[in-house]
């Protein structure tokens, strides 16, 4: 079943899902103390970028049945 409707729907709550994972990540290191100016951006960059990469994986299979390339 190609349903582009649920996948869009599935989509956006994944990016808000990396989004809060993201913040997550930044806030746990900045509450066990890892907060200075050398180690913030770092940690703010791996942060997002563990959410973009967890979120656009979840989103790639079921983008992937609908479009066709994976076979439910």
């Amino acid at each position: 079943v190609r349903n582009w409707g649920k996948v869009i729907v599935y989509g956006a709550s994944l990016v808000g899902l990396g989004l809060h994972l993201a913040h997550g990540i930044y806030s746990m290191f900045q509450s066990v103390g890892f907060r200075h100016p050398l180690w913030t951006p770092g940690i703010q960059k791996a942060a997002v970028l563990i959410g973009f990469v967890l979120a656009a994986a979840y989103i790639a299979i079921p983008t992937g049945v609908v479009v066709g390339f994976i076979k439910p």
